[in-house]
């Protein structure tokens, strides 16, 4: 018999697939008393949570104003945080390289004095915060830099911050800087 094989597979797949197609009406086989039958489990939801009703809690006026002043702390804080963040990040200045085209090329065989930072620094203006006042002030017309009273800028030190006008000193020598001068 040259195709037993497939008689022998075809015998065993015509029910196998019938049942698939037709669980209804497949062959039913007896199954031994000693096999037990397990209940159907039936899943069942947890019961809805209590409602509880809002507690209410009355807050006096120092309650209050200890909530106030706690969120306004927390705005200073983050206030400070922000300022450091904004200092430390104009305290670092990159590193230029000067331009050395006009003293090379330059007619002129005199020596020139050097220039101050006093004379290298312009007045960009002038901000009134809730924490004082801020100036900015740029070196040789680049990007402006924001001082406070106290601060350092190119070796030279700002003494006073006005809405019109910053003082800076540097050494024995003290410049004030107005819009437009």
């Amino acid at each position: 018999m040259k195709h037993k094989k497939w008689l022998a597979l075809g015998a065993l797949a015509v029910p196998l697939l019938g049942y698939l197609y037709y669980p209804a009406h497949a062959i039913t086989t007896t199954t031994p008393d000693t096999v037990a039958t397990r209940p159907k489990h039936t899943a069942s939801l947890p019961p809805p949570p209590n409602i509880v009703p809002p507690v209410v809690i009355a807050l006096d006026t120092n309650a209050a104003e200890i909530i106030t002043k706690t969120h306004q702390l927390a705005i200073a804080k983050l206030d400070k945080a922000l300022r450091e963040t904004q200092d430390k990040k104009a305290s670092q200045t990159s590193y230029q390289v000067p331009d050395l085209l006009p003293t090379v090329l330059s007619d002129n065989k005199e020596k020139q004095a050097p220039q101050t930072a006093l004379s290298r620094l312009h007045y960009r203006g002038v901000i009134q915060t809730p924490t004082g006042r801020h100036g900015y002030l740029s070196l040789d017309n680049q990007s402006p830099i924001r001082v406070t009273t106290g601060s350092m800028i190119a070796g030279a030190k700002v003494v006073s911050i006005s809405d019109t006008h910053i003082t800076l000193r540097q050494g024995k020598q003290t410049r004030t800087l107005t819009q437009g001068g």
